[in-house]
């Protein structure tokens, strides 16, 4: 009992004013602090995700042949879910079918008699000379 109240008495000297000691104080300022940046780094890497993610669904609504902008809107407002929807939903990705180039055949003429030779011909079917 004797040291219970020798310690009460202790506080009670020191802290009357209603003034902290200093390292009270800085505990409490990291305290409150700490969890502060925390949240602001969290909330910026979150922000900084979800504009990666739209633009990502976007472009691949696109590719898709789907409406990439209805999309983008149904990710921004249901954010996760959106996204989560999306996926679940997405049509197959079309393949792309590349035509190739047309690449018309030159004709080739003989330079003495203007009968037109084959491709591969030396000499000219008609008149014999050369084919350059």
């Amino acid at each position: 009992m004797a040291i219970e109240s020798l310690i009460s008495n202790n506080i009670t000297e020191k802290y009357c004013d209603g003034k902290l000691p200093e390292p009270v104080l800085q505990m409490m300022q990291q305290f409150f602090i700490f969890p502060f940046f925390f949240i602001l780094v969290f909330g910026i890497i979150w922000f900084v995700a979800g504009i990666l993610i739209c633009i990502w669904v976007y472009q691949d609504a696109k590719s898709r042949g789907m409406d990439g902008a209805l999309w983008l809107l149904i990710v921004l407002i249901a954010n996760v879910l959106g996204l989560i929807i999306y996926l679940i939903i997405r049509e197959e990705k079309r393949p792309v079918y590349r035509v190739p180039p047309y690449h018309e055949k030159q004709a080739r003429f003989c330079s003495n008699c203007g009968s037109e030779l084959t491709q591969d011909a030396k000499f000219c079917s008609k008149c014999g000379k050369a084919a350059s």
